[in-house]
């Protein structure tokens, strides 16, 4: 209700005023609401947080993720090629709350995966502990699969992700994933996808996993994501399986690519924003639902 106000306000005012001058005026306050409630109807979200062309090398590529209504992460994950971008890794770097207080569907037992761009194939390995209060804890492999990023970006996934209650081995589970819409802009924006199960039989879409909000205003780097998990497999493996974290992993590799270019075009893209078509397509997408992530602002 909140978002359809604002949405008819904003369109009213864009009705009265020139449309460059409404939208330098307007795509602040929007992009900071849809930062604050983009994702408030969904279990979870993500922060991701690359590095900046100023920070220094050492400086990771991260994905904090909140519970909703949270302002302290749960759990960090990062990326890492080890200098070969054919080959990337996002695994758990720390948890951020106390693991016996992260809820057992928001507990992230796959804790490691790894991205090959050659066959564009994906593994992972799931940790767990060995029996309830233990420190000792046991690595499986628990999935694997195939990803597309050309025309509409899909997941192929194998997995048998299990909660941390159990060292019984999860039994398999195959998903189908794709965007709903084609291809995604790294060139000029940072990534940007609504991704949904798919039914093959059918080939329609079901239900949304995940989806990229906005960027932080004022800081290109961070680059907010909902998640909102499968369907079917919610109470075998949560909120984390492979049906998220393999996606949130490959949008972060993605976001790091996307803010080397942020820097190089941002003046460009700042006229652009301004136009009556940019701000056609922004509104649009907005009033759709799609919240796609825009440029920067122009203050980073």
């Amino acid at each position: 209700m909140i978002g359809l106000v604002l949405f008819s306000s904003l369109a009213a005012f864009f009705g009265i005023v020139p449309i460059a001058g409404a939208w330098r005026v307007t795509a602040p306050i929007v992009q900071a609401w849809a930062w604050n409630h983009g994702c408030d109807y969904y279990p979870m979200y993500a922060v991701l947080d690359a590095r900046s062309y100023k920070d220094q090398s050492y400086i990771p590529n991260v994905a904090r993720f909140y519970q909703r209504g949270s302002l302290r992460s749960l759990f960090t994950y990062d990326v890492n090629s080890n200098s070969d971008p054919d080959f990337w890794t996002f695994q758990l770097r720390e948890f951020d709350t106390a693991q016996s207080l992260i809820p057992l569907n928001l507990y992230p037992t796959l804790q490691f995966i790894q991205y090959d761009f050659i066959n564009y194939t994906l593994t992972g390995t799931c940790t767990v502990h060995v029996a309830p209060g233990s420190s000792d804890t046991n690595s499986t492999s628990c999935t694997s699969g195939t990803f597309n990023l050309n025309g509409w970006p899909s997941f192929n996934l194998t997995s048998s992700v299990p909660l941390n209650d159990t060292t019984v081995p999860h039994p398999s589970a195959i998903a189908h994933l794709r965007t709903v819409y084609k291809d995604w802009d790294t060139t000029r924006f940072a990534p940007s996808w609504v991704l949904n199960e798919v039914d093959l039989a059918t080939n329609a879409l079901q239900q949304t996993v995940l989806r990229t909000d906005v960027l932080k205003r004022g800081d290109c780097t961070q680059l907010k994501v909902c998640i909102n998990g499968p369907g079917a497999g919610i109470l075998e493996s949560g909120f984390v399986g492979a049906e998220v974290m393999a996606p949130v992993g490959l949008i972060l590799i993605r976001q790091a690519d996307a803010r080397d270019t942020v820097h190089d075009t941002e003046a460009n893209l700042a006229s652009q924003a301004a136009s009556a078509a940019m701000t056609e397509l922004v509104m649009s997408r907005w009033s759709n639902n799609e919240r796609r992530p825009e440029v920067c602002s122009s203050d980073h």
